[in-house]
């Protein structure tokens, strides 16, 4: 029995910031912690004894909103249950091999990452500095198309960077991209780099800089908010 600040709470609904929802209902466990599942169109969450609304809104808002959408993606259901990863928007069977060289190759619809030092720590930085290459490479395609949508300005230098929290910054003269983006569709990393472009003519996120941004890439606006959502969760 849930205590008197849970009576009643059985079930509700999680909105992002972008209006998606999820529908929810509460399962009670012995154990002192929250694990959340799917079952068919509603995500299950077991928490003790006692919990709070807001603590279980969190786990599905900080752990879980975005993954709930990508097991309804037809593509993602394909993979469901195994190890995967994203490279420019498609997903990969994920494999990992001890080698004398690090490496990643890309074949059909396999990623091998191949190291020396098979530890978790060693296959995230393997694969981040292979998407640091992915993004770089695309990076230079965009750039001579963004030297003639943007002729009202002189383009700053474009540096692939990891950054804690954020996919882009704008610095002035120069714009540092997240190899995070080479997760998502060549689409998005577009949209990336002219959000952060338009930044060069207008600072604030405020409606004139969205209106700019539709100016500079049809439907950039709904792009950007698109990019905002799509998170996700890699094997390594």
């Amino acid at each position: 029995m849930a205590s008197a600040n849970t009576q009643g709470l059985t079930s509700g609904v999680v909105t992002s910031d972008y209006g998606k929802t999820v529908e929810y209902r509460v399962v009670i466990t012995e154990k002192n912690h929250y694990v959340a599942s799917v079952e068919g169109s509603i995500v299950t969450i077991t928490a003790p004894e006692g919990y709070k609304k807001r603590d279980v809104e969190a786990v599905i808002r900080n752990r879980f909103l975005h993954f709930y959408y990508m097991t309804h993606d037809e593509e993602y259901v394909k993979y469901h249950g195994k190890s995967t990863v994203h490279c420019l928007g498609k997903i990969y069977y994920a494999r990992v091999r001890k080698a004398n060289k690090d490496d990643v190759v890309i074949k059909d619809d396999t990623l091998t990452l191949y190291c020396k030092s098979n530890t978790l720590s060693q296959r995230k930085a393997i694969y981040k500095r292979f998407l640091k290459r992915v993004v770089e490479r695309e990076l230079c395609n965009l750039i001579h198309d963004a030297e003639y949508d943007f002729r009202e300005i002189t383009l700053p230098k474009i540096e692939v960077r990891p950054m804690s929290g954020l996919l882009g910054l704008n610095k002035g003269n120069v714009i540092y991209i997240s190899p995070a983006i080479g997760r998502q569709a060549p689409i998005y990393i577009k949209t990336l780099l002219y959000h952060e472009l338009c930044h060069c003519v207008i600072r604030n996120h405020e409606k004139e800089f969205y209106d700019f941004l539709n100016t500079k890439l049809q439907n950039g606006s709904e792009l950007n908010k698109e990019l905002v959502e799509r998170q996700y969760f890699d094997a390594f």
